[in-house]
């Protein structure tokens, strides 16, 4: 053996041992297990589907959710569907990925990190929790809300101790109802979640059903806040529409005893009837810091047609303090970038240090109308 190992030149030898010892750590990488509480998903694993390491990850994002071990998720990039595993029946269109208290769910991933840190935002590795359920690219099977959140009781669910982080959520395509709207995303009672470096994206509301309108409606194409307070970081709100001009908030509508945070959010290419990227209704309030609203719309089409507020809308009992933001491209009948409607004895927002470009109404304030 010796005489033979002669023959080769000892650059090859330390090379290919290298090599092989670089392999292998990356085998072992992925076998190895994950810190505790983490468990990881990737759709196209073929191991245990324990989620206890990369190999034997769960390939359903809701067997994931359902382990109650669970503080940690995180997910390969792939198309995950709320219809499949965790005891759901395919094509339900009523399942939905339920966020709950002390969970990160976090996408965004390639399958081989053995950190947090190791994570890179490669839109290669896009992680989609897609509404698209039934037959391909028909949107009336579709979800309802593609993803839910609420919380009751104490303690209390907070920003902190919640979060989405890293995904796209998309497809989702809401009824009219009490309980409808947030085709992408319903934060209820309670919901007080965060969600970080999330595109919310494709999702919609169905057409109205005529007068007299269902309580609460289906409003809110992408998200719909009622009775909650989540916090929204660096997520981009975009491409999303209520069946027509009957409803609220392409991009978001929040009600009630709500108050939201919006921070370096991008809200483009959403419509609605009134607030075509945003709408505030019912006694809500919402905080914008260092956001974005361009070409956002109304949609004229639909009995009792309101349409105001192409960027943002906001109701004469409902508040927006509004800091550091930009409204470029925006469109109405009034208040092309912003509206507040009703008597304005009771407007109770505020605007500071904002850029208004471009916006246009065809009745009445091209940027900021009532």
């Amino acid at each position: 053996m010796s005489c033979f190992l002669r023959w080769i030149p000892r650059s090859f030898i330390v090379s290919t041992i290298a090599m092989c010892l670089s392999v292998g750590s990356e085998q072992e990488a992925v076998a190895q297990a994950l810190p505790s509480g983490v468990r990881a998903v990737n759709h196209a694993a073929t191991g245990a589907n324990t989620g206890l390491s990369w190999t034997n990850a769960y390939t359903k994002l809701q067997d994931a959710i359902a382990d109650s071990n669970a503080t940690e998720i995180w997910i390969a990039g792939g198309v995950y569907r709320p219809d499949q595993g965790g005891g759901n029946s395919p094509n339900d269109p009523d399942a939905s990925f339920v966020l709950r208290k002390d969970l990160s769910i976090i996408g965004n991933f390639a399958g081989t990190e053995a950190s947090l840190s190791q994570r890179t935002m490669n839109s290669a590795y896009q992680t989609l929790l897609s509404g698209d359920i039934g037959t391909a690219n028909v949107n009336t099977d579709n979800s309802h809300q593609v993803v839910k959140v609420s919380h009751t009781g104490t303690p209390v669910m907070t920003p902190a101790n919640t979060l989405l982080d890293g995904v796209t959520i998309a497809y989702g395509m809401s009824d009219w109802g009490e309980n409808d709207g947030g085709a992408g995303v319903l934060c209820d009672t309670g919901g007080n979640a965060r969600f970080n470096n999330c595109i919310i994206a494709h999702n919609r509301t169905a057409t109205s059903p005529g007068f007299p309108f269902p309580n609460g409606s289906a409003y809110g194409g992408g998200v719909r806040i009622n009775d909650a307070s989540p916090v929204f970081i660096n997520c981009l709100i975009r491409d999303n529409q209520t069946g027509d001009g009957s409803a609220y908030g392409g991009g978001v509508v929040i009600r009630n005893d709500s108050d939201p945070q919006f921070i370096d959010c991008t809200f483009r290419s959403n419509a609605s009837g009134h607030g075509g990227g945003l709408a505030v209704k019912n006694g809500a309030n919402v905080q914008l810091t260092s956001c974005l609203f361009e070409g956002n719309t109304i949609l004229t089409s639909g009995s009792g047609s309101e349409p105001y507020g192409g960027g943002v809308s906001v109701d004469r009992s409902g508040s927006a303090q509004i800091v550091n933001c930009t409204f470029a491209f925006n469109t109405a009948e009034r208040g092309g970038a912003y509206a507040q409607y009703g008597n304005s004895s009771s407007f109770n927002s505020t605007i500071d240090n904002c850029i208004f470009w471009g916006n246009t109404a065809t009745n009445s304030g091209n940027q900021i109308g009532s």
